[in-house]
């Protein structure tokens, strides 16, 4: 089955510029490129991995995944220019830091994820691997913590009914953290 992009390559880039602006002056902690470039690599992500008549939204949302959450975007900003699913998205996607500290961050993660609907899971799942992709840059130490965490969230989700989609995105996560963790 060939994916369907409805809204064309258009809405990619201007969300693109989008999310260039809002995360401009960030840098990834390790690797030091531009922050914008990780949302750009789940995007890329759930192209490679997902089917579906929603892939537009779904690709648009992993662009934006960040944004609530290290910007200051408002639900309603992103409502207004992507529409409800977009947003809807990207609210399932953002953590509660106040309930993250108090749960402990692998704790809420799994708790969050268990939650989350299929779609929100499947962005999830891809923004946690290119997470684990960038071990490559990143110290021995955030190494074994990030891969315990992660460790500790796949554990927690594994008795989901997940699709054939997060099954091959978990392991692939496990298969990239087996090289450095």
């Amino acid at each position: 089955m060939d994916k369907e992009f409805t809204l064309g390559k258009g809405i990619y880039l201007e969300a693109i510029e989008y999310i260039k602006e809002k995360h401009a002056n960030q840098f990834r902690a390790f690797s030091m490129c531009p922050y914008y470039v990780h949302p750009i690599r789940v995007a890329a992500l759930v192209m490679k991995y997902k089917q579906s008549h929603m892939i537009d939204d779904l690709v648009v949302a992993a662009l934006l995944h960040d944004v609530l959450e290290d910007t200051d975007t408002t639900m309603k900003e992103i409502e207004e220019k992507y529409g409800a699913v977009v947003a809807g998205l990207v609210h399932e996607l953002t953590s509660d830091k106040k309930m993250q500290k108090e749960m402990g961050k692998a704790k809420y993660l799994t708790f969050k994820m268990r939650g989350m609907t299929s779609w929100a899971l499947t962005l999830k799942l891809c923004d946690r691997l290119d997470n684990v992709m960038d071990f490559a840059y990143a110290s021995q130490d955030f190494i074994q913590k990030y891969g315990k965490e992660t460790s500790e969230i796949l554990n927690g989700i594994m008795d989901l009914e997940l699709s054939d989609t997060q099954k091959r995105i978990a392991t692939d996560i496990l298969t990239m953290m087996h090289i450095y963790y």
